[in-house]
């Protein structure tokens, strides 16, 4: 089976260098051959087999499924069994003219061993072998393709049900969920030291960014292009103090500069430690690096937003720190800021935007827009001054 014709993401460019969104990930990642044949693949496995997005992981551990298991798979499906997904077709991806011998094969046919697949594939996408394990033979035999996937799961008992997404909370409803949050100590997203009326303003955007049912306009923006609304991301994200933050981010591709960047927004609790029973709450702006993503802001509600009646002000204090060199100078940050993006400088201040909490938002609200642009932008120049004190540095 050839797989060259496959359809293929569109490129956009990262650090000078091609890249695919990657539809499993929905990252940016470099448009090596190999990841050239992998996305083939995807779009085989996707458009004309219909395996739902949901049951296929990439570069995952296999050890994930068997602590036996050694080494990851380049592509495997999953389906449902019993309520949960269990892995059972494994696929190997090579680089364009890598030959596809007898070792290659034996290596792809004890991953599938292990954690007991019933399909195989290796492919360089100009030759691809695939195989299904069959039960009397008790050994895998080569096909000539797979089949569809309702036939290969061969039981529509349990299908991948697409969960619909989550009705928001009434607005005349947030308060009253904050308060019964806190009485359970549950805190989630939102810091259980927030005043309340921030609290409620925090949840109503947040439930906002996690509302996929509304997309963020797509065009041209004061100093970006906004190229496509990613919808939810599931990241591990590292902060700027030190540690991970996980958890659910509404993500966006976006050119600046002539380059793609994936800018994710977030809310975590966040403390300090001198006072770690302090519990306020980040508003965490991050950008994707090579491999994982990092946040560029994060933003304490409690600390740079004032309330005035159902009216809230976004301000930033402008400091910043430069990896593990330390802080940056504001008045640095606020010249190229000047420089870049005038419109966020008030005075002295920097300021994002402004909302009103008298409704639910949505992100066509030209409140709602201003803020996250004015994020996005302060974001995108944060990161130009800390890359410009690095390399001066180094």
């Amino acid at each position: 089976m050839n797989l060259s014709k496959q359809k293929l993401p569109k490129k956009y460019f990262k650090a000078g260098k091609e890249c695919y969104l990657d539809p499993i990930w929905k990252r940016l990642v470099y448009a090596t051959p190999e990841e050239t044949v992998r996305q083939q693949i995807l779009s085989y496995l996707i458009n004309d087999l219909k395996v739902p997005k949901g049951l296929i992981r990439r570069e995952v551990p296999l050890s994930h499924y068997s602590v036996k298991a050694t080494g990851k798979a380049d592509i495997l499906i999953e389906k449902i069994e019993d309520g949960f997904p269990v892995p059972f077709a494994v696929i190997e991806c090579k680089a364009p003219g890598v030959f596809l011998g007898e070792k290659e094969i034996d290596q792809i046919v004890e991953h599938a061993n292990e954690i007991c697949c019933d399909y195989i594939m290796i492919s360089n996408g100009h030759e691809s072998f695939l195989y299904h394990y069959e039960e009397a033979e008790r050994k895998f035999l080569p096909i000539n393709e797979f089949p569809v996937y309702e036939d290969m799961v061969k039981s529509k008992d349990e299908e991948y049900i697409i969960e619909p997404v989550p009705e928001r909370i009434p607005f005349d409803q947030l308060e009253k969920t904050i308060i019964e949050d806190r009485s359970f100590g549950e805190s989630d997203n939102i810091g259980y030291n927030m005043p309340i009326d921030k609290a409620v303003m925090c949840l109503n955007l947040w439930e906002c960014l996690l509302d996929v049912n509304v997309t963020m306009p797509t065009g041209k923006y004061r100093i970006f292009d906004l190229i496509e609304d990613l919808g939810i991301r599931l990241l591990s994200c590292g902060k700027t103090s030190g540690g991970v933050f996980s958890g659910p981010y509404r993500s966006f591709l976006i050119e600046f500069k002539g380059e793609n960047q994936i800018i994710s927004f977030g809310f975590s609790p966040y403390s300090t430690r001198a006072k770690p029973d302090i519990e306020k709450t980040s508003l965490n702006v991050a950008i994707d690096t090579d491999e994982s993503a990092h946040h560029s802001l994060q933003l304490v509600i409690d600390d740079n937003v004032i309330s005035n009646g159902d009216e809230f002000l976004f301000y930033h204090h402008g400091r910043i720190s430069v990896g593990n060199r330390g802080g940056g100078r504001v008045d640095e940050l606020k010249k190229e800021m000047t420089e870049n993006c005038p419109y966020i400088i008030t005075g002295d201040k920097i300021f994002l935007g402004k909302l009103k909490n008298n409704k639910l938002f949505k992100l066509t609200d030209d409140c709602v827009k201003e803020l996250i642009e004015n994020l996005i932008s302060y974001a995108l120049i944060r990161e130009v001054y800390k890359n410009k004190k690095i390399k001066n540095k180094d």
